[in-house]
C-alpha cells in the first residue's frame, strides 16, 4: 500500500474513532455546553472552533471518504 493511500486510511480510521468518541460523550448525558467548556479550558482554543469540530464530524466521513457509486 503506498504510503498516502496508508494515511488516508489511517486519518479516516482517526476521524471515525473521534467522531464515535465525541457521540459517546453526548449520549452520556453530559451538556453540550459542559463539554465545551472543558474541551476549550484544555486546548485552549475558542468554544465556537470546538462547537464547529464537534457539528462537522457529523458529516465528516460521509464527506471526504465515502466512495461515489460506480
Amino acid at each position: 500500500m503506498s504510503d498516502l493511500k496508508h494515511n488516508v486510511e489511517q486519518l479516516k480510521r482517526d476521524c471515525k474513532e473521534l467522531r464515535e468518541s465525541v457521540n459517546q460523550v453526548l449520549d452520556s448525558g453530559a451538556r453540550e455546553k459542559t463539554i465545551l467548556i472543558l474541551m476549550s479550558h484544555y486546548t485552549k482554543l475558542p468554544q465556537k472552533t470546538i462547537k464547529t469540530v464537534m457539528d462537522g464530524l457529523h458529516d465528516l466521513e460521509l464527506e471526504y471518504f465515502e466512495q461515489p457509486d460506480s
